[in-house]
């Protein structure tokens, strides 16, 4: 009960404080990724992501057949399942 009442006065707090920028400061600090120089480490973070979300299966799928194969052969030597 405290826990929950901890979060919900410091939720209060600090949503007190959100409104204390107006919308043009708003607008220049949510465009600030796109006119400043992160935006080369935003674009090489997308584009890394993006190739990673289209390829996942060839990736991922394989792996996991592999690791699941070395698990159970791992098993077998030991007889203990984990």
């Amino acid at each position: 009960m405290k826990i929950k009442l901890f979060l919900l006065l410091t939720t209060l707090l600090f949503a007190g404080n959100v409104f204390a920028w107006g919308w043009e400061d708003f607008k220049e600090e949510a465009a600030s990724p796109y006119t400043t120089d992160a935006r080369y480490a935003l674009y090489g973070g997308t584009l890394v992501t993006v190739t990673l979300a289209i390829f996942e299966d060839s990736v991922v799928d394989p792996f996991q057949k592999n690791k699941s194969v070395i698990k159970l052969l791992e098993v077998h030597r030991t007889g203990v399942i984990y």
